[in-house]
């Protein structure tokens, strides 16, 4: 019920990007719920433009994403703390094959590891993924669409932006092809 409600803000904060006419007041409520709506809970464009040399004055890509919050052009800067959590979420994942593999050795260690994955891939993970969607589609179509590679910190967000656009691409095609034919195995109450 949580991510329906965060990805119903989504799309609700998104809509100025379409040009639509807004009153005053209703920007100054879609500026309470973009931090929310972009899991930005903790601010760390400071951090990344000093860890990848990028300009935090960087003009936006229009005005539109500019009163979104998106006040750059680049991928990096634009998805915020929502880099921290995919980062934190890719290294539970090596936890989880690690598990696995410790399983295989000590049978002690397959309950932890079942229990781990099953809460890491279908309660987190994937949710995160799933949710995250839209905003990560348009930072990196944005940055895409830029080309911008005057330094070493704009290729880099450069390729994490097509990084992301082609894991979106595959997760879709993932969930078409293995996890639609097994969705009633999935629903068994020993996979919930």
């Amino acid at each position: 019920m949580l991510w329906a409600l965060l990805h119903a803000l989504q799309l609700t904060v998104h809509l100025p990007i379409f040009s639509a006419q807004f009153p005053g007041y209703a920007f100054v409520f879609y500026e309470s719920l973009i931090g929310i709506s972009k899991l930005d809970l903790i601010d760390v464009g400071d951090t990344v433009s000093d860890l990848f040399e990028l300009d935090p004055d960087e003009e936006p890509f229009s005005y539109q994403f500019e009163l979104l919050q998106y006040e750059s052009q680049n991928f990096l800067m634009n998805s915020g703390f929502i880099i921290v959590i995919l980062v934190l979420a890719f290294c539970a994942v090596l936890l989880s094959f690690c598990l696995k593999a410790l399983a295989r050795v000590w049978a002690k260690a397959t309950r932890v590891s079942n229990f781990v994955s099953r809460k890491l891939y279908w309660n987190f993970f994937l949710r995160l993924v799933v949710e995250m969607q839209l905003e990560f589609a348009l930072i990196a179509v944005m940055d895409v669409y830029v080309r911008n590679w005057s330094n070493w910190g704009h290729i880099c967000s450069y390729l994490v932006a097509l990084l992301a656009i082609v894991s979106q691409l595959a997760f879709i095609l993932a969930l078409r092809l293995f996890v639609r034919p097994r969705y009633e195995a999935l629903k068994l109450p020993q996979n919930v």
